[in-house]
C-alpha cells in the first residue's frame, strides 16, 4: 500500500514538471513571437529570451533558427493586417449569404401573394362567370317556353275550328239543343279560365321569378340567385345584397362584392377593401385596405399602401398598424418585422414591439443568443428580444 502511494506521488510530480516545461516552452514562443516578428530584437530582449532558453534547458541553436525565421517573416502589424482583411472577408460572405437567404425568403413570400391574388382574381371572375350562365340559362328557358306556347296555340285553334264545324253540324240538325249546349259550354269555359287565371297568378306570387321581377323594379339589374343563397343587385353602378326573400341585406354602395370566403365578404370600394359578416352582413373592416390577405392562424395581414399590418382573425381589431414594410416567420415567440430597411421584433402573443426596428441584420438563435449587427458593429439580444449586449 506504501509502495503504490510512493509511486502515484512519484507520477504526480513527473505531470507536475512536464506540465511546468509545457507552460515554460508556451511563455518562450510567445516572448520571441513578440521580439522577433519580422523585426531584429534588440540585446536586452535577445537576453531575456536565452534566460528563459537556460530555465528550460532547450536547444540554443533551434531557438535561435526559429527566432531567424521569425525575424525573416511579416511583421505583426502585417499579420493582424492580414488577419483584419480575413475577417473582413469572412463577415461580407456572412452578410452576403444572409442577404441572399432573407431575398430568397422574401421571393417564396412574393410568390405566395401573386399566387393569392391570382386566385382572388379566379374568385372574382367565378361569380360574373356564373351570372353570365345563370342569365343563359334564363333565356333558353324563356325561348323554350315560348315555342310550347306557340304550339298548344296551334293545337287549340286546330281543335277550335273541329268543334266548330262539328257544332255547325249538330245545328242543322238540333237547333234549339244546340243553342242551350253551346250555352252552357260558354259558362263552363268561362269559369275553368277565370280559376286557372287566379291559381296560377298566386302560385307566380310565391315562387323565386315573381320575387326576382319584384327586385327589378326597384334595381337597375338583378342577377340570379348565387351559390350563397344571395340576389347581388346593382343600382347606379354600386352592387349591394338581398337575401332570398328579397330583403335587402348590404346597400348598393360597392363597386365589387366577392364569393363569401370562410364566414366573410370582400367587398371593394374604388381600389380599397373591406370585410362583412356573411351571416350579420356587418362591417368588420371599413373599405380602407389596398389588400386584405386569407386568414393565417390568429390573424389576417392587412396592407395600406406599400405598409402592412396585422388584423386579429376572430374580433377583426387591428393587432398592428400597418408600418411596417415586411413580416418574416414567427420563431421562438418572436417575429421579426422590417421598416425602412431597419430590423427588429415584435411578441408573438401580445403583438408589441419588444426590439425597436434599428438593426440592419438579425441572425437566427444560436446558443441562447441573437446575433444581431448595426452599422458594423456587432452585438447580441435575448431569445425574448431584450438587449444581452448593445453593438460594439
Amino acid at each position: 500500500m506504501k509502495r503504490n502511494r510512493q509511486i502515484a506521488l512519484k507520477d504526480v510530480g513527473t505531470f507536475i514538471k512536464e506540465y511546468h516545461i509545457i507552460m515554460i516552452q508556451k511563455k518562450l514562443k510567445q516572448l520571441i513571437d513578440k521580439y522577433c516578428m519580422g523585426v531584429v530584437p534588440t540585446d536586452a530582449q535577445q537576453d531575456e529570451i536565452f534566460d528563459m532558453v537556460d530555465e528550460l534547458g532547450a536547444d540554443p541553436q533551434e531557438v535561435a533558427d526559429y527566432m531567424q525565421k521569425m525575424q525573416d517573416g511579416p511583421t505583426r502589424e502585417e499579420v493582424e493586417a492580414k488577419q483584419k482583411i480575413l475577417e473582413e472577408k469572412r463577415k461580407k460572405e456572412e452578410l452576403a449569404a444572409k442577404q441572399k437567404a432573407e431575398n430568397l425568403a422574401k421571393q417564396k413570400t412574393e410568390e405566395e401573394e401573386r399566387e393569392k391574388a391570382k386566385i382572388e382574381a379566379m374568385r372574382r371572375v367565378e361569380p360574373e362567370t356564373k351570372n353570365l350562365d345563370n342569365e343563359r340559362s334564363l333565356k333558353n328557358c324563356f325561348t323554350f317556353f315560348l315555342i310550347a306556347c306557340l304550339i298548344g296555340l296551334y293545337f287549340i285553334f286546330k281543335n277550335n275550328d273541329s268543334n266548330d264545324s262539328n257544332d255547325s253540324v249538330k245545328s242543322e240538325n238540333t237547333s234549339a239543343f244546340s243553342s242551350n249546349e253551346s250555352l252552357l259550354d260558354e259558362v263552363s269555359v268561362s269559369e275553368v279560365t277565370t280559376d286557372e287565371v287566379v291559381t296560377s297568378s298566386d302560385y307566380d306570387d310565391d315562387d323565386d321569378t315573381s320575387i326576382e321581377n319584384k327586385l327589378r323594379k326597384k334595381y337597375d339589374y338583378v342577377y340570379g340567385l348565387n351559390s350563397d343563397n344571395l340576389y347581388r343587385v346593382e343600382k347606379n353602378d354600386k352592387k349591394g345584397l338581398c337575401n332570398a326573400s328579397g330583403v335587402e341585406v348590404v346597400p348598393p354602395v360597392y363597386d365589387y362584392i366577392y364569393s363569401v370566403d370562410d364566414g366573410v365578404i370582400k367587398v371593394e370600394k374604388g381600389d380599397k377593401k373591406g370585410l362583412i359578416d356573411a351571416n350579420t352582413f356587418k362591417v368588420l373592416l371599413p373599405c380602407e385596405y389596398t389588400y386584405i390577405y386569407s386568414k393565417d392562424g390568429r390573424t389576417i395581414k392587412v396592407e395600406k399602401g406599400d405598409k402592412k399590418g396585422l388584423v386579429d382573425a376572430n374580433t377583426y381589431e387591428v393587432l398592428v398598424p400597418c408600418e411596417y414594410s415586411y413580416f418574416y416567420s414567427e420563431s421562438n415567440g418572436l417575429i421579426k418585422v422590417e421598416k425602412c430597411d431597419k430590423k427588429g421584433f415584435l411578441n408573438a402573443r401580445t403583438y408589441k414591439l419588444v426590439t425597436p426596428c434599428i438593426y440592419d441584420y438579425i441572425y437566427p438563435p444560436d446558443g441562447g443568443l441573437i446575433k444581431v449587427e448595426k452599422n458594423g458593429k456587432t452585438g447580441y439580444l435575448n431569445l425574448d428580444g431584450s438587449v444581452a449586449r448593445r453593438p460594439q
